[in-house]
């Protein structure tokens, strides 16, 4: 059982996550990431999973990690408040938010939206980039923008970028709201 003083989101996460991995792993199934949000008023932690070697995951394999994730939080009751529980997969357009995702997806092309527009984040090197919704060059003064990710630097909390012209740039991950795979929904396919 659970100490039940009240923990914070990230903390949550965590305990999730430990309890979510011996089942994942039983399953056959990758853990992609846990998130302990608060959407439309309610608490909803939401397990994200990915299949194993290039496979996928279908709605047998995540009804079946609820059922099992349900019976261990239940057990442990690590959650005060009441909460909702989902169980998705990763999908072809998944976030990518942990060191290890960006090394399993560099030299792809992301979508990415920032806390900040870019230019006030001092980005150099940085001359043009390309929105997902429009084919001309735009300035670096955007929120959001489509680039190759290039990699993760654990010791300065960077995420590097090269964008369509071969400029390389790096942006504090704490100034990343999201990065995202882009999925080509025209040919069917992620860019890679």
């Amino acid at each position: 059982m659970v100490d039940r003083k009240e923990f914070d989101r990230k903390e949550i996460e965590g305990i999730a996550a430990t309890m979510a991995l011996p089942i994942a792993s039983e399953m056959g199934v990758r853990l992609w990431d846990v998130l302990f949000v608060r959407e439309y008023g309610q608490d909803v932690l939401r397990f994200i999973l990915d299949g194993l070697e290039g496979k996928s995951i279908d709605l047998a394999e995540c009804e079946a990690f609820s059922r099992a994730i349900e019976k261990e939080l239940d057990r442990t009751d690590p959650i005060e408040s009441g909460y909702s529980l989902e169980v998705e997969s990763a999908g072809v357009g998944r976030a990518l938010s942990r060191p290890e995702h960006f090394a399993a997806f560099a030299d792809s092309v992301v979508e990415v939206v920032l806390n900040k527009r870019l230019g006030s984040l001092d980005v150099q090197n940085c001359a043009r980039l390309q929105l997902a919704t429009c084919d001309k060059p735009i300035s670096s003064d955007v929120s959001s923008f489509c680039a190759t990710l290039r990699g993760f630097d654990g010791e300065r909390e960077h995420v590097h970028f090269e964008d369509e012209v071969g400029n390389l740039f790096s942006v504090p991950l704490a100034e990343v709201k999201t990065v995202r795979l882009f999925y080509d929904w025209r040919s069917g396919k992620r860019q890679r």
